[in-house]
């Protein structure tokens, strides 16, 4: 057996219907690498994020907003 791996692969943002949030999709893949270096794809699961937003109008910091959700992320 090789190492067993998480790798997670972006999808799309999009914002929540009803709150003030974004909602961002992303699928997470387990990888097992085989001793002779192939990759086999383990399991696949798709998953959504929702991070909310504080506020949002005309005076919103948006680079700092970015790198908010961006920290959010992680």
């Amino acid at each position: 057996m090789g190492d067993v791996k998480k790798k997670i692969k972006p999808g799309q943002m999009e914002l929540h219907p009803e709150e003030l949030a974004i909602v961002v999709n992303y699928e997470v893949q387990e990888i097992q690498t085989q001793p002779d270096g192939t990759q086999q794809l383990l399991n696949r699961e798709q998953t959504n994020k929702k991070i909310t937003v504080k506020s949002l109008n005309e005076s919103s910091n948006v680079a700092q907003l970015a790198q908010e959700i961006v920290d959010k992320c992680k």
